[in-house]
């Protein structure tokens, strides 16, 4: 796979294609092969999968996490199909009880099923970790094809260098130094950073662009030497967001002064990755009186969503349910589209993890109608949004949501005794069936 970015470490652990991690009898899985398909929300390559290896688990869905297999290699032709690695298909159980599923890439050997991350080499480009819950859960009668929708879970730095002049520069060093060592949890989808792991690691330099893959959360500094002068940029006030790339300009002025600003100017571009809006940062110089100390105000763009939505535009996931594209103000963000205009839509998440309280969105029913968006969880917590048309929700993505008289509205739904495996749910009705919705933030 041509990841668009660097790398994590190689691990242990045990392939069982029949083992039970519980003292119950293990359920008979000799019946109906299972078949998946896999896609990448923000996808991390031009070029699409091509007979990369990821990790597979079967869950007893009537547990928090009870693998009935776990670890099985598969491997992901270009349209996303996958193939058991040696042969042996997952089967589903014979006596027709439900089941779940989730995967990772890059496929390695486990231990307690963590995938220990590991950045220590910050050349290497083939190497991102992505995740996938089945969302919901399956079993044999239902004939369906599991699909697996892959998102990212570690951050992405990308910085553009400037004099202070504004004039791009080249021939610089950038040396960041933060953790580089987290493992991630399959069994609650949790990074858990190794705060001792700190290092320090040369960033791909590519003209005037400087860019790593690092673990989520604020930590360290970059050092940047250009024309034999030294800058510093303090970093431990911005927090790096799984799945997000986020991009700033920097200037670097030469001055005798200790102190050093940072803003950020632009949008995270790189393909693969959501966008989130930068700023503009002028860094001085090092002086002996001071270290520059880091830039502040960063902030994510509400409109992006922190979940995994749909990506393909035209082909429906679950119950008349789409991804898309929404513009606001020329900028592009991902959104969700349900419904068509003769049947209401429903899409399920993947699990959104436990200790969230509650979940943000923007959306919009179509033009020229009026539609009931219900957003509910698991946990059947319950709420009924009566949805505003907006021009913009029209035709076919991109969608180019037009600015309402009173602004854009984020919708708040508050929840309750959410839990590891808690999935939210968007489903349409009323005479309009059809919704656009975006910025979909749990916290």
């Amino acid at each position: 796979m041509k990841l668009n970015y660097l790398s994590a470490g190689v691990l242990l652990t045990a392939l069982c294609l029949s083992s039970c991690s519980n003292e119950d009898t293990p359920k008979e899985i000799n019946s109906g092969a299972v078949r998946f398909n896999a896609s990448i929300t923000s996808q991390t390559r031009i070029d699409g999968w091509g007979g990369e290896s990821v990790g597979l688990y079967m869950l007893d869905n009537d547990a928090d996490f009870s693998p009935i297999v776990e670890n099985k290699e598969y491997t992901v032709s270009a349209n996303g199909d996958l193939t058991a690695k040696n042969g042996t298909d997952i089967y589903y159980p014979t006596d027709g009880s439900e089941v779940k599923f989730t995967a990772y890439y890059p496929y390695t050997q486990l231990t307690e099923h963590k995938y220990k991350v590991d950045l220590s080499d910050a050349s290497v480009e083939d190497h991102d970790l992505i995740y996938a819950t089945s969302g919901r859960s399956y079993n044999q009668e239902q004939n369906e094809t599991v699909n697996l929708a892959f998102a990212h879970q570690l951050a992405k730095l990308s910085l553009s260098l400037q004099d202070a002049e504004g004039t791009s520069i080249v021939d610089f060093t950038a040396t960041i130094n933060r953790p580089v060592k987290a493992d991630f949890d399959l069994k609650d989808a949790s990074l858990a950073v190794n705060e001792a792991s700190v290092a320090k690691l040369n960033m791909a330099i590519s003209s005037s662009t400087a860019s790593a893959l690092v673990v989520p959360g604020s930590y360290g500094s970059i050092a940047f030497v250009y024309e034999g002068k030294s800058y510093t940029w303090d970093m431990s006030e911005i927090e790096m967001l799984s799945g997000k790339n986020m991009s700033f300009t920097l200037k670097l002025i030469e001055t005798e002064e200790p102190e050093n600003q940072v803003d950020v100017v632009g949008m995270a571009t790189i393909e693969g990755w959501d966008e989130v809006p930068g700023g503009e940062i002028d860094l001085n110089e090092d002086t002996d009186e001071g270290d520059n100390e880091g830039g502040d105000d960063t902030t994510v763009n509400p409109f992006t969503s922190n979940i995994a939505l749909p990506t393909n535009p035209t082909a429906a996931v679950q119950t008349n349910a789409y991804g898309g594209i929404i513009k606001i103000d020329g900028v592009e963000y991902s959104c969700l589209k349900l419904g068509t205009g003769s049947s209401a839509g429903k899409f399920e998440t993947a699990v959104i993890g436990a200790g969230k309280t509650k979940v943000t969105f923007y959306a919009y029913a179509w033009t020229n109608t009026t539609s009931i968006l219900t957003v509910s969880t698991s946990e059947d917590n319950t709420m009924d949004f009566t949805l505003e048309s907006n021009t913009g929700a029209s035709g076919s993505s991109p969608y180019s949501i037009a600015n309402p008289a009173n602004g854009y509205i984020a919708y708040t739904f508050d929840l309750q005794n959410v839990t590891e495996e808690t999935t939210l749910t968007f489903e349409t009705s009323g005479s309009g069936k059809r919704a656009i919705i975006f910025g979909v933030n749990v916290e």
